[in-house]
């Protein structure tokens, strides 16, 4: 038998690894990456106050329950909502079918929603509004059947 010569043992080499190269290139330009959210980058840099928005609104006990397809947003005297509330729905899984909402709460600060008109799947729902110059955020993951 005989024995390749050293130079095309490192050209055989060299051709696989280049060839592993390019078709990795392939594959990355190929493949489709959605993030979680269109404006994912925007809402990283608001990251510090959101989560400052969220531990108001947690302190004040105020809170955001799903039951039977109806989102309900109850807010604490001290957390009142001068304004309306935004609610924003997100589907990690289908960005196409991300939502939002404005929404009123009555004069004893709760709102209610119904969840009727979203598909099946895993949600994020983020409740946004403002009272007493402050502003409070609450958020949920919830699975709709």
């Amino acid at each position: 038998m005989k024995r390749l010569h050293w130079g095309w043992r490192i050209g055989i080499v060299y051709t696989l690894f280049a060839s592993a190269t390019l078709g990795f290139v392939a594959f990355a330009l190929t493949t489709s990456v959605d993030l979680v959210r269109p404006d994912y980058y925007e809402e990283s840099l608001r990251h510090d106050g959101m989560m400052a928005d969220r531990s108001r609104a947690d302190a004040s006990g105020s809170r955001m329950v799903v039951a039977s397809r109806q989102l309900t947003v109850t807010t604490s005297p001290t957390a009142m909502p001068t304004g309306p509330i935004r609610l924003s729905f997100y589907k990690p899984d289908q960005p196409n079918l991300d939502a939002k909402l404005v929404v009123t709460a009555n004069s004893d600060g709760i709102a209610s929603v119904s969840l009727a008109s979203l598909s099946s799947g895993k949600w994020r729902i983020t409740a946004q509004w403002s009272g007493n110059g402050t502003t409070f955020e609450l958020t949920n993951s919830i699975v709709l059947e």
